[in-house]
């Protein structure tokens, strides 16, 4: 039997601070022209931010929406697999939520685009 792997918090807090920091940025984008420049210039790699990407065109609710769907999944993955005793299922949880990750992002450069 396998020993559970217990996430400290830190590394819980140091993560959800560097998401809403990327959240900001992306958000903020639509005001600054510095970021969204920013954005503009790392255009080919920028789906690497995820969900978050999808703020930098807030226009439409189908991309509000989008967003917190993406947002939702991801973190539900990341808790189910913190919770998970086995270890393939820990795992299986991981590689949905980069799959789901991976996958809102690509959805905001075919929306960006």
């Amino acid at each position: 039997m396998m020993k559970k792997v217990i996430i400290p918090k830190k590394i819980w807090a140091i993560g959800i601070a560097c998401y809403l920091m990327v959240t900001l940025m992306c958000y903020l984008s639509s005001f600054i022209p510095a970021v969204y420049s920013f954005f503009e210039s790392y255009f080919n790699y920028v789906w690497f931010l995820g969900p978050p990407v999808l703020l930098v065109h807030q226009k439409d609710i189908f991309i509000l929406t989008a967003y917190f769907v993406g947002a939702l999944l991801v973190f539900e993955c990341l808790v189910l697999a913190a919770r998970s005793s086995l270890a393939l299922s820990r795992f299986l949880y991981v590689l949905f939520s980069v799959f789901f990750w991976n996958l809102f992002g690509y959805l905001a450069i075919g929306l960006l685009a």
